[in-house]
């Protein structure tokens, strides 16, 4: 993960672009405010992703203990694999959509939207296929977690439901609305742990 960052260092310095400073005038600033806001927002929504996709796995062993947990965990490795196209194509499609946006380009973003959830769709609905087609492979591995057979798929579903929606994060993380990524996020925490 180091290596991307040190090759960037190494090219700004290489154009004498790259230069330390520190003064705490910066801090008094405007940008820097606006640098602290949306920074503890990207993070704390960052920070509730990470617990909506744990709070199921807690719950289940809090509730039914570990067997039933192990099975559920499994259950959401397998499914996770249907998001993996997302995650790749997100990586290049997110400075794309910042771009745009900066330029007030609409039409391109909207390009740029439906090409991606085209492509998700398409390469997780291949991945989802594949999962369905392999899943009692995958479970006569493991015959003690064969309970988490049916949530792999219906979980890989959901994923698919939702790489579907295509880049909708990274259109709001770039927008003057960042603030609303939290707000569904802990959102949908409450509803998550409501429904389970």
């Amino acid at each position: 993960y180091s290596v991307p960052g040190f090759l960037i260092a190494a090219c700004l310095i290489w154009l004498k672009k790259l230069a330390f400073s520190f003064s705490l005038d910066f801090w008094k600033t405007r940008i820097a405010k606006i640098i602290i806001v949306y920074g503890l927002f990207v993070l704390l929504a960052d920070a509730s992703m990470v617990l909506l996709g744990r709070i199921d796995a807690m719950m289940i062993g809090r509730i039914l203990g570990e067997i039933p947990v192990g099975a559920y965990g499994i259950a959401l490795y397998i499914a996770n694999l249907v998001t993996i196209p997302k995650r790749a194509i997100s990586n290049i499609v997110a400075p794309l959509i910042a771009i745009r946006y900066k330029e007030r380009n609409w039409k391109e973003i909207g390009m740029l939207f439906q090409r991606n959830a085209m492509v998700n769709l398409l390469l997780g609905g291949l991945v989802l296929v594949g999962i369905w087609a392999n899943i009692d492979s995958f479970f006569a591995l493991m015959p003690k977690h064969i309970a988490g057979r049916d949530a792999a798929i219906l979980i890989g579903l959901g994923f698919l439901f939702s790489i579907a929606a295509g880049p909708n994060r990274q259109i709001i993380i770039v927008s003057r609305h960042f603030r609303f990524d939290l707000y569904l996020n802990i959102a949908l925490l409450l509803i998550a742990i409501e429904s389970n």
